[in-house]
């Protein structure tokens, strides 16, 4: 519906004209018949049964519709004045559906980082989404604004804006931190999505409180944008690995030099002892590797000198084989010296 309000004082009205850019489409004139004329043109359709003089009503509105409108007014003889107002309309498409969040874990404990988006899919224009958390509004500097998304085959926007903080004692009340995110297209739509977050307990399933990937210190400063990794960790698996790599390497020098690194090792076992429990492990799993790869080695060596054989050699086997098949023919009685002559050829 659009409205044109206006005050022509002691005159009389001439004509109330209404256009979409410079286009007239509506027109109403009080002294002539029938007053009202309308002209067509795509994205606007007037109803002419709920139009007049101080307003008009338009159907089936698409975004062909959106545009720069205005009303002029005229008034009749002698004083002829003329008024005109302009308004910008907007035909928006709200989304199907509220906006929903992700990437929010059900549990969180103080120092844990809460990351998480809200989204809002297929609206013209785009939905103004914002955060709360425990119904206050947040911080600017823990909301991010994603690139709005267009769908190319019908102009559909979708807005994504992301949420970042440390948590702490202060977002629990009573164990639980309430999240929401709202979305709202000028005074048409209003949508919120709300998320429950407890408190997760310090030492419970999801860790000791002194031991979290995903914590920061309330000493700390926490930086957003920056990706934090733990550095002890990583000096410690490198450490580790170099412990391994010089075990390994001890290994083989003792299996090359028959038994240099068993009385190696054995010394230093009287020696490492009495350090503790896992020196004393390493030691002993080192001298049942060293013995086991012996035991295996004088295993297998019966079994290296049976190696297969050659296709020339299994063809002068099979030929010997066949050989020894041919019967004695010393031992068998000829009938005839055309079979005695054969038996002596297979012999040969």
């Amino acid at each position: 519906m659009l409205k044109c309000f206006y005050d022509i004082e002691d005159d009389s009205l001439y004509s109330v004209k209404w256009y979409k850019g410079r286009r007239e489409f509506y027109r109403f004139t009080p002294k002539e018949t029938p007053p009202m004329k309308v002209f067509h043109f795509p994205g606007v359709k007037v109803r002419r049964s709920s139009s007049n003089e101080s307003q008009v009503v338009l159907d089936a509105v698409t975004m062909q519709t959106s545009g720069k409108y205005s009303c002029e007014v005229s008034a009749d003889a002698p004083s002829f004045h003329t008024l005109i107002a302009a308004a910008e309309l907007e035909v928006i498409e709200t989304p199907h559906n509220a906006p929903f969040i992700n990437g929010i874990r059900p549990r969180y404990r103080v120092g844990d980082i809460l990351r998480g988006n809200c989204t809002s899919r297929h609206s013209r224009p785009a939905a103004n989404l914002t955060w709360t958390v425990n119904n206050e509004e947040v911080n600017p500097s823990h909301v991010r604004h994603h690139k709005i998304l267009r769908d190319i085959r019908n102009d559909m926007e979708t807005s994504i804006v992301g949420i970042h903080f440390v948590v702490t004692d202060q977002h629990f009340d009573n164990g639980k931190l309430k999240l929401r995110c709202s979305a709202q297209l000028h005074d048409v739509y209003w949508k919120t999505t709300e998320k429950t977050i407890l408190e997760a307990d310090p030492f419970g399933k999801y860790g000791s409180s002194g031991a979290s990937g995903n914590r920061v210190g309330a000493d700390e400063i926490y930086d957003q944008y920056t990706l934090h990794e733990d550095e002890q960790f990583h000096s410690k698996k490198n450490s580790y690995l170099t412990q391994l790599q010089g075990e390994e390497d001890d290994g083989a020098d003792g299996l090359e030099d028959g038994g240099a690194a068993w009385r190696g090792v054995s010394s230093a076992s009287s020696q490492s002892v009495t350090v503790g429990g896992a020196t004393a492990t390493a030691t002993l799993l080192a001298l049942l590797s060293w013995s086991l790869g012996r035991q295996l080695g004088s295993q297998l060596a019966p079994i290296t000198k049976n190696r297969p054989m050659r296709a020339e050699a299994v063809v002068v086997q099979q030929k010997q084989r066949q050989r020894l098949r041919v019967p004695n023919c010393r031992s068998c009685t000829c009938t005839s010296s055309k079979e005695c002559s054969r038996c002596s050829r297979q012999l040969t």
